[in-house]
């Protein structure tokens, strides 16, 4: 199941390349620090070595997990409309974005 995550954190404390994130419909994605609920989400990369530019607290990313709860989570991809402020920008591309992904994964 592919789904929109806001990361909370990439301070990794197993240095993997990990971000702990809020699930977009499981977590409250709108929390402003990572003390609350999250998942450590594994990366997915085509690299063997990563750019070393992780996203970071705020940025939107994409994630995919097998069931229905967010658990074993991975992310493979920054939401590159993300680099918005205010929660009415937030909102409208979560919608826009997950509108775009319940297109491409009801085929």
């Amino acid at each position: 199941m592919i789904k929109i995550a806001r990361v909370l954190s990439n301070k990794d404390p197993k240095a993997q390349e990990r971000l702990k994130v809020s699930v977009l419909g499981y977590h409250n994605i709108y929390q402003t620090d990572d003390s609350e609920v999250g998942v450590w989400a594994d990366h997915c990369s085509p690299y063997k070595f990563s750019t070393g530019s992780l996203p970071v607290h705020g940025d939107m990313v994409y994630v995919w997990f097998d069931t229905n709860t967010p658990s074993n989570v991975i992310w493979f991809g920054l939401v590159v409309s993300s680099f918005v402020v205010d929660d009415n920008s937030l909102k409208e591309t979560i919608k826009t974005d997950t509108e775009l992904i319940n297109t491409h994964t009801s085929i």
